[in-house]
């Protein structure tokens, strides 16, 4: 008979064996960024270049961005708000299994293309077409793309009047 281990303490252990790594990075704002992981979530904030990024596992979120962006990744949600609309639209952003959340501002307007084989897609009507591309494809999963008000009062983010 083989009795497992309860104790706290082998568990601990055999999570100290896998690798891990957790990377803070600051960079210029306006930078070019390019990132590839393997397992793990990834996190982006307030980078308004280029930004790739190719992951096989995890989350990734992408916060005040310009909107020339590029996702790629197997399995895991993706949740992007541009904030910078200074270049034209290039955003492309796709993965196997996962929900995507695009979230834009009120003066974005471009073509925007989703495909979710298996789940719903909801793209805001007040979206104008212009020029760029919007291209949002996963496999298994809803996609969602949200134009936020420059009134925070309208948007739903402030506080009551």
């Amino acid at each position: 008979m083989i009795v497992a281990p309860t104790s706290t303490l082998f568990a601990d252990l055999i999570r100290l064996r896998q690798p891990q790594a957790s990377i803070s990075v600051k960079i210029p704002r306006e930078s070019r960024l390019s990132l590839t992981a393997s397992n793990g979530s990834v996190a982006i904030e307030n980078v308004v270049g280029p930004i790739n990024v190719r992951t096989e596992n995890g989350p990734v979120t992408i916060g005040g961005a310009g909107s020339v962006i590029d996702v790629d990744t197997k399995n895991g949600p993706i949740a992007v708000s541009v904030v910078d609309t200074s270049m034209v639209p290039d955003i492309r952003i796709s993965l196997i299994d996962g929900p995507i959340q695009l979230d834009v501002p009120e003066n974005f307007k471009s073509d925007i293309q989703t495909r979710a084989t298996f789940g719903p897609t909801d793209v805001a009507s007040s979206i104008q077409p212009g020029p760029g591309t919007v291209s949002l494809r996963t496999v298994a999963g809803p996609i969602g793309v949200v134009q936020r008000s420059s009134d925070p009062l309208q948007s739903g983010r402030g506080g009551r009047p």
